[in-house]
């Protein structure tokens, strides 16, 4: 027999018993007390006077106050001159809001019509919020079309 491949048997053999055998590593117990400390970090985060500069321009106070705020949002957003006539000129479309990775703020309507908002005018602003508030609270967003907001009327 070759001495060489005795060798290479012998010591893979060698290898195998010993992780066979070998006794399971000590195992440190979990740190019973490390979830109650995570969950104490998280609640002083939430009950933090320091909040979002949006919801301080905006002045929103609890969930409550985020949901009144996004309707009126929708509701100046629909009388902003530019996204009225995009609406009037696609009368039965469903419209759909989205950011673009750009930045840019784009109405999109179910036709294959698009708007999209100059950065400085006052409906992006009114749509920014309203895109950023239907986020938070997980309200219209388009499960068939990711990354848009549905536009109820």
């Amino acid at each position: 027999m070759n001495p060489i491949l005795a060798s290479s048997l012998v010591t893979l053999g060698k290898d195998f018993i010993q992780s066979a055998f070998r006794g399971t590593p000590e195992v440190e117990p979990a740190d019973s007390k490390a979830f109650d400390g995570m969950l104490s970090n998280a609640e002083k985060v939430k009950d933090s006077p320091e909040s979002s500069p949006m919801f301080d321009r905006l002045g929103i106070k609890n969930v409550e106050d985020a949901g009144v705020i996004r309707n009126q949002l929708k509701t100046e957003l629909f009388a902003d001159p530019a996204v009225s006539a995009f609406m009037a000129n696609n009368p039965d479309s469903q419209f759909y809001a989205r950011r673009t990775p750009e930045g840019n703020l784009v109405l999109r309507a179910t036709n294959g019509q698009s708007l999209t908002l100059a950065p400085d005018s006052g409906g992006a602003q009114l749509l920014s919020d309203y895109l950023d508030l239907s986020n938070f609270l997980g309200r219209d967003m388009s499960p068939d079309r990711p990354g848009e907001t549905l536009l109820k009327a």
